[in-house]
């Protein structure tokens, strides 16, 4: 007996690896079938996970072509040109990208040297939804063939949260990001902030049958919990009212802390924050205040120390709160536009100023009129001390 010599006398033929060699054609493209492989990354010399194979089609989710002659460095899905820079037995591997419909079936096309061939697939989606007062956030399946392309039978993340709050989808949509806030904490930070525990979910969406939880991790806020945001560089902001925290998601199994920043505060009223943008390939995140309808700016270029960079007051004229969100311009990243009206902290105001209208026949103070506008603003990277110091325009 000769270990590693088959019965015939020829040598073992290795296992098949996940490796960047792209194979060579002998023919015309054949495709087999698709085959999921859950959203977990491949490594280079390993096998692939088979066992988070269910047919369902989830974005961000790696997808292994089989078949032969399949040789090419790129697909194409409904004619969107998508990149294959892994294989595994001669076979392509890609990820399901974002922005598929999940009304439609997809035309999945590979072409090499000698030919072109296609096959079909449909998408399974999610749509995540909190209900802060039932306490339990659903996951709601979508359905083509269902009316209004929902399917009645939605999934409740498992959680004993006391308030379920915040939901986040990983940039390629392969996870998910579920926040629950906790009650205050003991705990207080070296300048005195009472703290938040806010835990993070790591939900895996291409996990077999429905999504699971795959990690968890608790963050201290520095302040009441607002919102949160995701950059590109995934990197997850916690907006407290009068702080910033900062956490490293690059690895969605991995979370690690990137830092804590107290806002600046208004002398002579509140102080909330109510929104934030990362801006400029996220090397600036603006702020807005609310009750100073300010704008403030910070240097994200080095994520363990934000610096202030500026502040613009939109409505300096107004003394009361008029500020309600920030939209970043999806063309071009230093461009965002503020929103500005009427909102709930601004109840007392209105009633009293319609008790003065009506009653009274007073007219209401210019500085305590709502104005409706949407106010465009600008990164101006050569306005300020320095062209490395931009400043709002």
């Amino acid at each position: 007996m000769v270990i590693g010599l088959t019965a015939c006398g020829g040598q073992k033929k290795p296992p098949p690896v996940v490796n960047e060699v792209t194979p060579i054609n002998t023919g015309k493209p054949l495709i087999r079938s698709l085959m999921d492989l859950g959203s977990f990354d491949l490594p280079l010399g390993n096998g692939v996970p088979k066992h988070f194979t269910d047919k369902r089609f989830t974005p961000g989710e790696w997808v292994m072509i089989k078949g032969k002659n399949l040789g090419v460095q790129q697909i194409t899905i409904d004619g969107r040109d998508i990149p294959v820079r892994k294989y595994f037995d001669s076979n392509p591997l890609f990820r399901i990208p974002t922005g598929l419909s999940p009304m439609k079936t997809h035309t999945l096309v590979v072409s090499n040297e000698y030919d072109k061939t296609s096959t079909q697939f449909d998408t399974h989606h999610y749509l995540v939804a909190t209900d802060t007062d039932g306490k339990v956030t659903h996951l709601i399946n979508t359905d083509r063939d269902e009316k209004g392309g929902i399917n009645e039978e939605w999934v409740e993340l498992d959680s004993d949260a006391k308030r379920p709050m915040f939901n986040l989808m990983s940039n390629d949509s392969a996870f998910l990001f579920h926040m629950d806030v906790l009650k205050r904490s003991d705990v207080r930070l070296q300048d005195g902030a009472v703290t938040y525990p806010v835990e993070i979910h790591t939900y895996h969406m291409g996990a077999p049958n429905e999504p699971a939880k795959v990690a968890s991790f608790k963050v201290l806020v520095a302040s009441t919990p607002i919102d949160a945001i995701l950059s590109k560089n995934n990197i997850l902001l916690l907006l407290g009212k009068q702080s910033v925290t900062l956490v490293d998601v690059s690895d969605p199994v991995h979370l690690k802390f990137i830092s804590h920043t107290p806002l600046p505060e208004n002398e002579n009223t509140k102080t909330t924050y109510v929104d934030a943008a990362f801006l400029d390939g996220d090397r600036k995140i603006a702020l807005l205040e609310t009750y100073s309808n300010q704008v403030v700016l910070l240097d994200a270029s080095n994520p363990q120390q934000l610096k202030a960079l500026d502040t613009l007051s939109l409505l300096p004229e107004k003394s009361i709160p008029l500020s309600i969100d920030l939209e970043v311009d999806p063309n071009d990243d230093t461009q965002f536009w503020v929103l500005e009206g009427a909102n709930f902290r601004l109840m007392g105001t209105q009633l009293s100023a319609m008790y003065k209208k009506y009653i009274k026949k007073e007219r209401v103070e210019e500085n305590k009129q709502v104005v409706y506008q949407l106010q465009p603003l600008s990164v101006n990277t050569n306005k300020g001390t320095s062209k490395n110091s931009p400043t709002l325009i």
